[in-house]
């Protein structure tokens, strides 16, 4: 029996018991001392249970149950059969040694990368079928610390507790050993029944090496490393081999030819030569002739990163509708000797790699979503405004965007990652200028409606929220038989309330679209805006109505209608007319894909209140000294720009601003450094629209120039440090070597690291100094994928950039039995209990064989705990009644009066008929007596009382006679 106290605040008021005994004699004399001595043992008790219940009590006793986890590997190096035969093993071994007397317990846990409890610890045992364990969804590594630890906290804690890892004891992520030794400490046995795969041919790429660093032009060497692991020794492969180079967004092969691979390791070296700057990824594959001599496909690829150094490059990037717009301030920047590449919007990138050949990126007049007809929707995407936000703040390039009628807030990028990255926000946030639009949205959502159709409805309203500014307003309205407001215009100030009205919008019934456009028509009518717009998006044919006088009225009140066809079933007659009437688009799509990026494109059109024309033209005002407007004159007036608010920060320098419409409200050119990255905004175009008068100036061709050349990323220090980056063993290492490190001061030896992957969020990496003028450090990492490593050498410098792979070989490269890892587990002594045993290996040959008794003894005995306050507060309650019943009732006098309850009544009845013949002189010799006499008994007085209850009834019953 073991027992234990929860908390210890409650028990000194245990001291307060000997205060009840002093007063007992008081007691005593009020009810007698035996019944005061029964009391206060009734109220001590009662005190010590309250106070135990309080300390949280516990009472415990020694459990002689079996809790067994059976850990099993699933990763890619066990194959699906040996999966398999472990499961079968785990289930007959639960079957065959699980006591249902004592009530032992049986779980699954399996593992790859990740682990996952498939069947808890149960008394029922573990079920006949292998189906029970389900892949993990990563299995292209293996986490053996994390299966030990879930299993752990899996198992009750009281009962005697052993795992049993079936595994090959091949780990790629965690310490396993560590994760052992905490389950020993706890008391946790191990038991290891490791398996044994039969030897098989496996071709793996294990590294690409190519030089980090190389200039435009210069002639390299790389190399790749393969191993063939096979049982004949004098058995080659044949097979073809492939480098792909990929740069700007384009893939060329440099090396296609059949080889032979030998048995054991095979260096094959190759050289190459690149003509432009880039960063470069290299990529090795092996097909191999006959597959079947082949076992794992994932390990025939590797890459690597390489860095070709040259002159500084500028992008810039532009609307496809839009070709040629910039071709003036090109031509003007090239004849400078700015190298400049001019790329589409829609073919611009797709990675940070085809980004770093590139010193700043130019966003000229882009929309967020641009769009003519609806097959020519396009624009950046989100994934590519994070890439570009991602590029100058952790890679330190700098970030243009110019001004225009698709740029900004204009060009739908209120609420992007590039407004975060801007010096200015994209909203008006001055209440003197009214910049409000309003959009409503009118949705189909009839039956035929279900599905992806909906869906992309839903996205798509979503979107569209997202780019209006908060003065904006917003509504939805949905129609099937009836119309239904969902959303009713306001104001888009709080838009997470809006998000859950959208998600419960569901298809079902007809297609009537009049009551809607009604709906519609009626509120935006109410409100004052300077741009009312309204989408329709349908897929049927609609129920008859007025369309036609509807869309009248509503273009002579303002209001635009654009409307979107979805597939053949659409009444597009209708809608082209409604759209035609209404001075908005008709859109007529096959692929529901596309209504996102129209219905984005079409809420574009509310953004036009931010753009500021004024014909008479505004002349700039220069309003912060800065490397950009030095040495620049007066600038010629504008006729035009994107209204925007400059961000409320001291790291924002507003260089021009426009008098108008607020004066020094809205500037023209703002500058700020975001993280390492330096970021412009100029709202106004390069003489296209506003500007016109800037293209025969020198002042302003000055101020291209010198904006360009402070946006470019400087020099990095490469002459000072040599970075060198590798993968091996499941980590990512940098090594930071100091060229000069004699001459360097101690505090400049101080550095900063990251690692980036390609979902853009940084891992911080500590760097340690190893050496004199060495500092070296690592990162877990066992993900496959390609990452850039930046390395932060001085605060004004932009990062050190380098490229490292880790390849899919982490996991298929392991082949064997790790026995050294797994025998250090199983000798691990658990707490109380004996070691655990190594058993013999499961072979796919034979059909696994349950050696070893894993509900044996040698484990420390646990003791169960049980809570008894609530039995503790029970008894309370009766100590306390029983409390008040001893000082309230007094048991022993009622027992004698009942035991001479006849002689009483008797004697009562005898007093009686003789007060009745002398009653005064009896009572006065009574009275006498008594006065005489020593204290009456309680048998006394009950007789004295009965008397005078009936001489006082007495006179009562004579009258009524």
């Amino acid at each position: 029996m073991a027992f234990d106290v929860g908390t210890f605040f409650y028990l000194p008021l245990l001291l307060l018991i000997p205060l009840i005994w002093l007063g007992i004699r008081r007691i005593g004399l009020a009810i007698g001392p035996s019944r005061a001595w029964l009391a206060t043992g009734i109220r001590s008790a009662l005190m010590v249970l309250v106070v135990l219940a309080l300390s949280d009590l516990q009472f415990g006793w020694l459990s002689d149950q079996v809790s067994v986890v059976y850990v099993v590997d699933q990763s890619a190096s066990v194959s699906h059969q040996t999966q398999a035969a472990m499961v079968d093993y785990a289930t007959r071994s639960a079957a065959r040694d699980r006591n249902d007397h004592r009530r032992d317990l049986a779980g699954l846990v399996t593992f790859a990368a990740d682990a996952r409890i498939e069947m808890p610890p149960d008394e029922l045992g573990l079920p006949r079928s292998s189906a029970a364990a389900s892949l993990p969804r990563n299995v292209n590594a293996t986490n053996l610390e994390q299966a030990i630890d879930l299993a752990t906290a899996a198992m009750p804690p009281n009962s005697r507790r052993r795992l049993v890892l079936m595994t090959d004891g091949r780990t790629t992520d965690g310490n396993a050993s560590k994760a052992a030794t905490r389950a020993s400490q706890h008391g946790i046995g191990i038991d290891v029944v490791p398996i044994a795969e039969t030897a098989s041919n496996d071709v793996a790429l294990e590294r690409l090496d190519l030089p980090a660093t190389v200039d435009a032009g210069q002639d390299f060497s790389g190399r790749l490393v393969a191993r063939y692991t096979t049982a004949d020794v004098n058995h080659p492969i044949q097979g073809n081999l492939s480098i792909t180079q990929s740069a700007f967004g384009q893939k060329r092969i440099i090396l296609s030819e059949s080889i032979q691979l030998a048995p054991g390791k095979n260096v094959l070296p190759f050289d190459h030569r690149i003509d432009s700057p880039a960063m470069a990824t290299f990529t090795a594959e092996f097909i191999p002739n006959d597959r079947r001599e082949d076992r794992h496909r994932k390990n025939n690829e590797v890459s690597s990163f390489m860095q070709v150094g040259g002159a500084s490059r500028t992008l810039l990037i532009e609307n496809p509708q839009r070709a040629g717009e910039f071709a003036m301030l090109t031509d003007w920047l090239r004849q400078n000797q700015i190298d400049l590449d001019v790329r589409s919007s829609d073919t611009a990138f797709d990675s940070i790699a085809e980004l770093m050949a590139y010193d700043s990126v130019i966003l000229a007049n882009v929309p967020r979503a641009g769009g003519g007809r609806a097959d020519q929707i396009g624009g950046l995407s989100e994934r590519q405004a994070e890439l570009l936000v991602q590029y100058s703040q952790q890679f330190g390039a700098g970030l243009l965007m110019i001004g225009g009628p698709d740029s900004f807030g204009a060009g739908g990028w209120r609420g992007s990652a590039i407004e975060r990255a801007m010096p200015v926000d994209f909203d008006i946030k001055n209440s003197k200028v009214r910049a409000v639009g309003a959009l409503l949205l009118v949705l189909d959502s009839s039956g035929s409606m279900g599905g992806q159709k909906l869906q992309l409805c839903k996205a798509a309203a979503r979107s569209a929220i997202e780019t209006l500014g908060t003065n904006d307003y917003v509504g939805i309205v949905t129609f099937d038989g009836d119309a239904e407001e969902v959303i009713p215009l306001q104001q888009v100030k709080d838009r997470r309330r809006m998000y859950p009205a959208i998600s419960r919008i569901q298809a079902d019934g007809g297609t009537n679209l009049y009551p809607a456009m009604q709906i519609g028509y009626a509120k935006l009518s109410r409100i004052q805006a300077m741009v009312k717009h309204m989408i329709i998006v349908s897929d049927g044919n609609t129920q008859p109505g007025a369309f036609q006088t509807l869309s009248e009225r509503m273009n002579a009140d303002g209001i635009t209608v654009s409307t979107l066809a979805i597939g053949g079933d659409a009444d597009r007659n209708l809608l082209n007319q409604i759209a035609t009437v209404g001075q908005g688009k008709f859109y007529a799509v096959q692929s529901p894909r596309a209504i996102p990026r129209i219905v984005m494109h079409e809420s574009r059109r509310i953004a036009k209140p931010l753009i500021y024309e004024v014909a008479e033209g505004m002349a700039p005002l220069k309003s912060f000294p800065h490397p950009i407007v030095h040495s620049i004159g007066r600038l010629p007036p504008i006729n035009g720009l994107v209204l925007t608010t400059p961000k409320q920060s001291a790291l924002v320098q507003n260089l021009l601003m426009s008098p108008q419409p607020e004066y020094r409200d809205h500037p023209i050119l703002s500058v700020w450094t975001y993280g390492v990255g330096r970021v412009a905004a100029l709202t106004t175009d390069a003489g296209q629209r506003w500007a016109t008068g800037w293209e025969a100036s020198a002042d302003a061709k000055n101020l291209w120039l010198q904006l360009i050349r402070w946006l470019k990323r400087p020099a990095s220090g490469h002459q000072k440090f040599q970075v060198t980056t590798r993968w091996n063993d499941g980590e990512i290492e940098v090594v930071v070597d100091v060229l000069d490190f004699a001459d360097l001061p101690s505090e400049l030896l101080r550095f900063q690291a990251a690692v980036v992957g390609s979902d853009l969020k940084p891992i911080s990496m500590q760097l340690r100094q190893v050496a004199p003028g060495r500092f070296r450090g690592t990162v877990p990492m066992t993900t496959p994928g390609s990452y850039f490593v930046n390395v932060i050498t001085e605060e004004a410098q932009p990062p050190i950039v380098r490229g490292v792979n880790v390849p899919f070989g982490a996991e298929y490269a392991t082949t064997g039995t790790e026995l050294s890892l797994l025998d250090e587990i199983v000798r691990k002594r658990p707490a109380g209990g004996s070691p655990g045993i190594l058993a013999s290996p499961i072979r796919l040959s034979a059909q696994p064989q349950v050696e070893i008794n894993h509900y044996r003894g040698g484990l420390a005995e646990q003791s169960a705990l049980r809570d008894v306050w609530p039995w503790l507060i029970l008894a309370s309650c009766f100590l306390f009644l029983g409390d008040i019943g001893t000082r309230r009732l007094d048991l022993r006098r009622h027992l004698v009066a009942t035991r001479h309850r006849p002689q009483i009544e008797a004697a009562v009845d005898k007093q009686s008929c003789a007060d009745v013949v002398a009653r005064p002189k009896i009572f006065g010799a009574v009275n006498q007596d008594q006065d005489d006499q020593a204290p009456e008994s309680y048998v006394d007085r009950l007789l004295a009382a009965k008397r005078r209850t009936r001489r006082q009834s007495e006179p009562d019953r004579k009258t009524n006679a």
